[in-house]
């Protein structure tokens, strides 16, 4: 049996998640301010899919105290950071190739 992974407005509303909107317009609403990713609803009418895996963070996240919750984002800012610095690295690294000729 293959599990559905992507999910209308409705459907997640249907599920009743702690800290999800339990309508279709409250659903909708979050997702927007939220800016989750979405897909255009596969069946019949118009709409959007959302994919349940953010739906799901969202609710661990709304469940979190506040101390975890702001270390959590403290590590994801740390980790950016890390990824913009190792980016910035590989860069002139390239720059640096490129001055001398060397092609991969």
């Amino acid at each position: 049996m293959k599990l559905k992974t992507w999910h209308t407005a409705q459907e997640i509303a249907d599920i009743k998640l702690p800290g999800i909107p339990t309508s279709k317009n409250g659903v909708l609403d979050r997702a927007k301010r939220e800016k989750w990713p979405f897909r255009p609803y596969r069946g019949h009418g118009k709409g959007k899919e959302f994919p349940l895996s953010v739906v799901l963070l969202g609710a661990q996240l709304d469940e979190m105290t506040p101390e975890i919750r702001d270390r959590l984002i403290t590590t994801i800012d740390q980790l950016e950071v890390s990824h913009k610095a190792a980016e910035d690295v590989l860069e002139r690294l390239r720059q640096y190739l490129r001055a001398r000729g060397i092609r991969r």
